[in-house]
């Protein structure tokens, strides 16, 4: 192989296993959204990198291959832009560069690291979740002590017992799919020391697991580790002379996957969860055992079937949802009391068939099922048995994949897409080990550097971007800061009026650098503290074009009020009401507002 290309293999990988080992701790601790902002920009940084320097240093020539997977992903590519120009949607272009950028990752991962990297990344990610599982038992026996405010208060809401995931069913699912990789070098490798240092690993994973309390995970876990079985059984009669000996240890593997069940199933009171929801299912209350996501459900299978072919574009379920929610017979369902509104159906196979219709949904599932088909198709001819166990290995990820996507969105998380590219990336290099010796890395050349200016060019271009968001987001987490502060009733009305145009100032850098949604509504806020009621309003109707919620809205309702719109306010405050009947500021709100007309 050209030096060239053992480099940029090397750099790949190298990156790849930063990305892996840094993404679940990054964080803003001072930004308004603390966890997801922060992570998708690191994942696009990171992404556009490692897969800009294997463009580089290999030209397209080695990227693409064009099989069957191939140009179905292309395909599909194509189509998400098509739909996305089509339905027109404002916020669809972040969510395709997104998704081209995570496309790219995986074509460089599955061609730019070699097969014998793909487990040692697996032991990274598996090392960070251990360290993450750690912290979660920090924080389920006392206060978590990190993430402070500069007040001293820890911070709370979306730092969850998942520790600095951020989220706890993100957490479930990365603890899970890290525990289920790490049986292969637990049971495949022969170091003890690998296998001691792995076994310690897959311990941590399940106590992070057990602590997130996350069924869909769970379940997916518990299915996979059963279908390991007969994975490990398989692997033990290729692998041992003595057909005797290969049996009792079969037997003692299925003793072990029955205990570990049993105690993780018990300690985090799953098997209570799923008697209760067994409960639910004869006594016909499919809201319980759905863990209140079956309303949900139901109005995005309504969405879908008056937009069942194309759908309605990506990355607007969460605008649509609540316009169903609130202007049609849906509001009459009763759903689980939370704050804000749903940004997502918690099921991903509904959601891409809503955003992307049937169409998008069968190139979604083809993509997914191809991988696994291909690589268990070169796994029956091989005569390598650790070549057919990794092979297992990953398909069964894949399969803990498909059931957490029954109740979770894996796909639209930087983290989880991470986990889901590694998977997929690993099956697409298994399906092509023998092609290897023909695709050599392009000569250093010309055109190398040509590629390579152009890969500083874009890095460059994506990372101002990308510091630009982070800023916005630190800007507007203080502004928040400052705007709780504000609303003390213990302030005199000059101080009030300093915290609140200080706040302004920042909310307008911020918006300036970057236009995230939430910042209107924290604008809103400043000008409602300032007496600016009129531009308060309008910031409001702003935010509520973008992230509509009984919070927004009834903050729009006050400050139309405040001018005498009180028609419109009322229109306001029924409409957040139909979204969530218990919101109080919108009940109490709508009792003013009928008091005084009385």
């Amino acid at each position: 192989m050209h030096p060239t290309g053992i480099r940029a293999e090397t750099a790949v990988s190298l990156l790849v296993a930063l990305l892996l080992a840094a993404l679940p701790f990054v964080v803003s601790p001072g930004g308004l959204e603390k966890f997801r902002l922060p992570k998708d920009v690191v994942f696009g940084v990171s992404a556009t990198l490692i897969a800009g320097i294997f463009f580089g240093a290999n030209g397209v020539r080695r990227l693409w291959k064009w099989r069957s997977w191939e140009g179905l992903l292309l395909l599909a590519v194509g189509y998400l832009v098509a739909n996305s120009l089509w339905n027109r949607r404002g916020i669809s272009a972040w969510a395709v560069c997104w998704v081209v950028g995570g496309v790219l990752l995986l074509l460089a991962v599955s061609r730019g690291v070699p097969q014998a990297d793909h487990p040692r990344l697996w032991l990274v990610l598996g090392s960070a979740s251990a360290v993450n599982a750690f912290l979660a038992l920090l924080q389920y026996y006392g206060r978590f002590p990190l993430l402070i405010r500069s007040s001293g208060e820890t911070l709370e809401g979306r730092l969850t017992p998942a520790g600095l995931i951020g989220d706890v069913n993100t957490g479930g699912f990365v603890f899970g799919l890290a525990a289920l990789m790490l049986l292969y070098p637990l049971a495949a490798q022969k170091k003890p020391g690998l296998r001691i240092f792995a076994g310690g690993l897959l311990a941590l994973n399940l106590v992070g697991l057990i602590i997130t309390q996350t069924l869909s995970a769970m379940l997916g876990f518990g299915v996979a580790f059963v279908l390991w079985l007969g994975l490990h059984g398989w692997w033990l009669v290729h692998t041992h002379k003595n057909p005797r000996k290969a049996y009792g240890l079969t037997a003692a593997a299925m003793g072990s996957v029955v205990l570990v069940l049993l105690v993780v199933f018990l300690v985090s009171g799953t098997g209570e969860r799923i008697t209760g929801a067994w409960s639910a299912i004869r006594a016909g209350d499919p809201t319980e055992w759905t863990a209140g996501r079956y309303p949900v459900y139901l109005i995005t299978w309504r969405m879908i079937r008056d937009y069942p072919v194309l759908g309605r574009g990506l990355g607007s379920f969460g605008v649509d949802f609540f316009r169903y929610r609130t202007e049609t017979d849906l509001s009459r369902l009763t759903m689980i009391d939370q704050p804000g509104a749903f940004r997502e159906a918690h099921n991903d196979y509904l959601q891409v068939w809503e955003e992307l219709g049937l169409v998008g949904l069968a190139l979604f599932l083809g993509l997914l099922v191809i991988p696994c088909v291909e690589a268990l198709r070169k796994a029956r001819v091989s005569k390598d048995p650790k070549s057919v166990y990794r092979t297992g290995m990953l398909v069964l990820g894949m399969v803990f994949t498909a059931i957490a996507c029954l109740a979770f969105f894996p796909f639209r998380l930087s983290l989880t897409a991470l986990c889901v590219v590694l998977l997929l990336a690993g099956l697409r290099s298994i399906a092509h080990q023998p092609d290897e010796k023909t695709h050599q890395p392009l000569p250093a050349s010309q055109s190398w550097r040509w590629r390579a200016v152009l890969l500083g060019v874009v890095t460059v271009i994506v990372l101002y971007y990308g510091v630009q968001h982070l800023r916005a987001n630190s800007e507007m987490g203080l502004a928040a800061e400052i705007l709780e502060r504000g609303y003390s009733p213990s302030l005199s009305p000059r101080a009030k009026r300093i915290y609140a145009e200080t706040a302004l100032v920042r909310l307008r850098r911020a918006e300036a650098m970057s236009p995230i949604y939430e910042n209107y509504n924290l604008q809103g806020s400043a000008n409602i503290l300032l007496g600016n009621h009129e531009e308060a309003a309008r910031q409001y109707e702003r935010a509520a074009r973008y992230i509509p919620s009984p919070e927004v809205l009834t903050n729009q309702a006050a400050a139309l009020l405040a001018i005498g719109q009180k028609e419109k306010a009322r229109r306001l405050l029924e409409t957040a009401l139909k979204y969530n009947p218990n919101y109080p500021n919108a009940s109490r709100a709508l009792e003013y507002l009928k008091s005084s007309q009385n």
